[in-house]
């Protein structure tokens, strides 16, 4: 029988199944920790040291108080089976992130083990909480308000480019949250009385003629996805939107200094962080089924003026004044 089968048998009640799975934690030394992830390790330095920042104020330090096991899927193809991986080794917390997708490999994976995510959809809409004030399972987390970000980056897009009245939007063909963006970035622009056209893609050959054809249709400006894949290719995307001479929109800084235009987004890094606190949390006994989900509701907005120049774009003065970081 498996671990996760074995705590089952040992109690029904979320509660219970809990309570197991925190006096797993108190004999058990050190803890582990599985840290779930659909981005790869050469560009998460950022975040997996804020994850590690928050599990330390609580006062575990990887390596002395803790063991973390790594596992990045590059994707979304692996996450399940990487999920079940860290389940069957009896890890005493799953940290899910990367992308919603991670959270939701991570929760079909157990449903005694606590899972702390960290994510922009709206955990709700998604299934893993009951409410964000009570989340009532085993799975509480950060959500990172990517949720909201199409009618602000419509509106930004639009102030960049005040003469345009047709925009579009590139998506990765494989999130399975493809499906809530799209129709967040339709709704924004039909509010805003825009044309939209959104693309699917699935990898960068195709990231390029994507490109390519919003280029050819002579866009006002493109909203790239917010999810993992893109992070992972911050560098290529923005070689792409150079190549092609786009105005793009992005939901993180990190775009931003890989040389992309402008981004509006959340911290990403506020929410690792915060997600290493909820993991510590746990692992000194809280229960995740009344831990509220923390949203992070201040977008934070970063441009490269750089950029701006090579495109022959000038960042209008009231852009610029709401920046909180300017690359020159």
């Amino acid at each position: 029988m498996s671990a996760d089968l074995t705590r089952r048998a040992l109690g029904g009640a979320a509660a219970g199944l809990w309570m197991v799975t925190a006096a797993d934690a108190q004999t058990r030394l050190p803890p582990v920790i599985g840290f779930l992830n659909s981005r790869t390790p050469a560009d998460a330095a950022g975040v997996v040291q804020s994850f590690q920042r928050g599990l330390a104020e609580t006062g575990y330090v990887e390596g002395r108080d803790v063991r973390i096991d790594y596992r990045w899927s590059d994707g979304y193809e692996r996450l399940a089976l990487m999920a079940r991986e860290l389940v069957e080794s009896a890890v005493d917390v799953l940290f899910a992130a990367g992308s919603s997708a991670s959270a939701q490999a991570a929760k079909e994976a157990t449903a005694s083990i606590p899972v702390v995510f960290a994510i922009g959809q709206d955990p709700v809409a998604l299934g893993l909480v009951e409410t964000l004030a009570r989340p009532g399972r085993n799975v509480t987390g950060a959500q990172v308000q990517a949720g909201a970000l199409a009618p602000k980056h419509l509106e930004m897009l639009r102030e960049l480019s005040p003469n345009s009245t047709e925009f579009g939007a590139v998506l990765n063909a494989a999130n399975p949250g493809l499906r809530s963006m799209e129709i967040e970035i339709v709704a924004a622009a039909r509010e805003a009385r825009v044309a939209m056209t959104t693309l699917h893609i699935a990898n960068e050959d195709e990231l390029d003629a994507a490109f390519a054809r919003f280029a050819g249709l002579g866009v006002g400006g493109v909203i790239v996805g917010a999810e993992g894949w893109f992070v992972s290719r911050r560098q290529a995307t923005a070689a792409l939107a150079a190549k092609h001479r786009l105005v793009t929109i992005h939901h993180q800084r990190e775009f931003v200094e890989a040389g992309a235009l402008v981004s509006v987004g959340a911290s990403l890094l506020d929410a690792y962080r915060q997600g290493g606190r909820y993991v510590g949390r746990i692992l000194k006994g809280e229960n995740p089924a009344v831990l509220p989900v923390v949203r992070n509701d201040r977008f934070e907005i970063a441009i490269n003026l750089k950029t701006a120049r090579s495109l022959g774009l000038s960042i209008p003065p009231a852009v610029l004044a709401r920046a909180d970081e300017v690359i020159e």
